[in-house]
């Protein structure tokens, strides 16, 4: 028979996949550490502990419960004068420790890996470092085997040593009479009722074992062994008590997934939070470009409504000239003549449409200019509340670390946008770029006014031609006055084709302005943007995983119940 459980060690080996599995997924997270722990915990080997006088047979038990002739040493010498940790390795070695009285020997047996000795030095050859270091190992050992030969009880350190560890701990313990291929039937019988009588009364009932290592390794049944590993099944190695433990290290699997959900849980809250700031921020930039739009509508209104006003000064001015009597007078005046009320209407038209043109494109740029300003401080604000409530937990600290980059370097972007009205910049770099803005420099104008005073100039000076050419023709002869209205309407006509080449010109240019401006600032909240949404993606993926596990930990419980 094994020691060792089976269905143990595949119900381990599942637990182990899972937790292998769960690694990989929590590492991303930094929360992979929790996990080494119990893994630890779930394959540390059983730590059997070999107690007993010198040459009481400890180092042959060892070999024969274990079946191999080479764990331990044999020696009729004292060998053990260390405490020797035998323990599973994949090319032998011996590690002495600067104690001098602890090695650890590592050997590639496969019962190794699930099964660790600690042979002692004999109970009377113990020096006091022996038993403090022996002791140490105590609190950890599944199975405490005292072993004395069969034909003689009576060690008194090793019973010294037994009474010291029933007082201390709540151990399994069991006695060991070993060679009782030696010992006469007479001496076995005694000794295995006085080894149960001396355990009971130094504290502790414990099962005795009659064994002999050779037998065993003849193969001989009468050996004694088998009744040991059976004992070793049922109340160490086997599944009534491993399950439970298994069960336990499942159960703090659960336990560590679900506190990581509760992360989960308030990072999303964290989460969605940003994403409501970053809905107020999309809103600002929302609104602020409906008013920019409202804001250009407006001027081109302003703009329309003082052409219109130029233009009926000009019609009342012709009207009030078109006469008989004036323009007798004018045919024959070398001072008022019909070329200075070309001038005259010039004067009108170019000069003054243009001079309250930039007025009112000095005002009204500077409401359009402080209205983008004002959405990028609010903004501004808004950012620098995310960066408070930064979370940069463990397990978040990669996302929370980029977004504190982001949120700092966007900040910078537009202080530096509002202050060096970086926009006005990209405005004129594409607006302007072919065109030499140096004529009005020194008029006070922004960028946005120039671009007015340019889509206007232009259009003024389109129509400027036609209307002034047609007063000259008009209005050259005397039957001039008899086609007044017919004039006056042609005049008229003119005008209101200027308008619309103008209102044409200004939305062109305007509307494109604000469209170019608002892709700009949108550009400067998207890394923000895709960073929480890949944060968001990421978590609520991590959650499913999650779940998923949850439901691989409840059916691999279960598994040990049924």
């Amino acid at each position: 028979m094994n020691i060792l459980d089976n269905k143990v060690l595949e119900k381990r080996k599942g637990l182990n996949d899972i937790i292998e599995d769960l690694k990989f997924i929590l590492k991303t997270i930094k929360k992979d550490h929790a996990l080494e722990e119990i893994k630890k915990r779930l394959n540390e080997p059983y730590t059997f502990m070999i107690v007993g006088e010198v040459n009481s047979g400890k180092s042959s038990f060892v070999n024969a419960l274990l079946k191999s002739k080479e764990l331990a040493k044999v020696s009729p010498q004292t060998c053990t004068d260390k405490i020797n940790i035998i323990e599973y390795s994949n090319k032998p070695y011996e590690k002495e420790l600067p104690d001098k009285y602890t090695k650890y020997i590592g050997r590639p047996f496969e019962i190794l890996k699930n099964i660790r000795i600690v042979d002692t030095p004999g109970t009377n050859s113990m020096v006091t470092e022996h038993e403090k270091i022996t002791e140490s190992f105590i609190p950890n050992a599944d199975l405490i085997i005292f072993v004395f030969p069969a034909n003689n009880i009576e060690a008194g350190s090793a019973w010294n040593f037994f009474e010291k560890i029933v007082k201390k701990y709540n151990k399994n313990i069991i006695i060991v009479l070993t060679m009782k291929d030696i010992a006469k039937d007479e001496q076995i019988k005694i000794n295995y009722e006085n080894a149960k009588i001396r355990a009971k009364d130094k504290g502790k009932e414990v099962p005795v074992f009659i064994t002999s290592s050779d037998l065993e390794f003849e193969g001989i049944s009468d050996s004694g062994f088998e009744e040991i590993r059976n004992f070793i099944l049922n109340t160490v190695t086997g599944s009534k008590r491993e399950f439970g433990k298994l069960e336990s290290l499942a159960n703090q699997i659960r336990t560590l997934i679900n506190s990581i959900k509760e992360d989960i849980y308030d990072r999303k809250n964290n989460l969605s939070n940003q994403e409501n700031i970053l809905n107020t921020i999309e809103k600002n930039i929302e609104i602020s470009k409906k008013n920019s739009l409202n804001e250009v509508e407006l001027w081109i209104k302003i703009i329309l409504e003082n052409y219109r006003n130029t233009a009926k000064k000009i019609k009342r001015k012709l009207e009030e000239e078109i006469t008989l009597w004036n323009l007798l007078k004018r045919a024959f005046s070398k001072t008022q003549n019909l070329k200075i009320l070309e001038d005259e209407i010039k004067d009108i038209f170019i000069n003054n449409l243009l001079e309250s043109t930039k007025q009112i494109s000095a005002e009204r740029s500077s409401k359009f200019i402080e209205n983008i300003k004002n959405m990028l401080n609010r903004n501004l604000e808004e950012l620098k509340n995310i960066e408070k409530n930064i979370d940069l937990k463990d397990m978040f600290y990669d996302f929370g670390e980029q977004r504190k980059k982001l949120i700092e370097n966007t900040i910078e972007k537009i202080d530096s946008y509002i202050k060096e009205e970086k926009f006005l910049e990209l405005i004129k770099e594409e607006k302007l770029k072919s065109i030499n803005t140096t004529v009005f420099s020194g008029t006070g104008l922004s960028v946005l006014g120039i671009i007015i005073m340019i889509s206007t100039q232009i259009s003024i000076f389109d129509i400027s031609g036609g209307i002034i050419t047609g007063i000259g023709v008009m209005t050259g002869t005397l039957f001039a006055a008899f086609k007044k209205k017919k004039i006056l309407r042609k005049i008229g006509k003119k005008f209101d084709e200027g308008e619309e080449i103008i209102k044409n010109n200004l939305e062109s240019n305007l509307y494109g302005i604000v469209d170019l401006i608002y892709n700009d600032i949108d550009i400067l909240f998207s890394d923000f943007k895709s960073n929480i949404l890949k944060e968001k993606e990421t978590v609520e993926e991590l959650e499913k995983t999650l779940n998923r596990y949850i439901k691989k930990i409840d059916d691999y419980i279960n598994s040990l119940e049924g």
